[in-house]
């Protein structure tokens, strides 16, 4: 999605029909944290690049959250893991080339069979952290199949 706002060390961001924040460390080309604001909630990211030995890019991402609320409640990490998932398998195909940018429709791929799958996928794999976080296996597997049926278009938000 795009990103407004003032791109510096205390700026302002807005990503677009999503959350905002402020920039609170920068260190380019390698790093940057900031606030993370949703839904009137403020947990902070944490974003790290390194080179690799074949010449590209690792990517770390950290958000750190406090699982607390009515949203936490109903759809768990999955709810924010989904989307972080899917926001970098996006970068992924934005930086891979002209070609794959020019031929990539998120609205198009998001109703296929491969990207249901994908969220089914990532979906389950939130399932397993929320149990292995300490969730009862009932409550996480409610809670993210309901974050799947989210972002496969198939439920109501919120």
């Amino acid at each position: 999605a795009p990103v407004d706002g003032d791109l510096k060390l205390g700026g302002r961001f807005q990503v677009k029909g999503n959350a905002g924040g402020t920039i609170t460390a920068c260190v380019p080309p390698r790093s940057f944290s900031a606030t993370w604001e949703f839904g009137g909630g403020v947990s902070r990211i944490n974003l790290a690049l390194a080179p690799t030995t074949a010449g590209g890019t690792h990517v770390t991402l950290e958000h750190v959250m406090q699982p607390v609320g009515d949203h936490w409640d109903k759809f768990g990490p999955g709810a924010v893991g989904v989307g972080w998932e899917l926001g970098l398998l996006g970068l992924g195909m934005h930086v891979r080339s002209k070609e794959a940018r020019a031929s990539f429709d998120e609205n198009v791929w998001g109703v296929s069979d491969e990207g249901k799958e994908f969220v089914r996928q990532s979906g389950e794999g939130w399932i397993a952290a929320d149990i292995k976080g300490g969730e009862k296996p009932a409550d996480a597997t409610r809670r993210g199949k309901l974050t799947i049926a989210f972002y496969r278009g198939e439920g109501p938000p919120g």
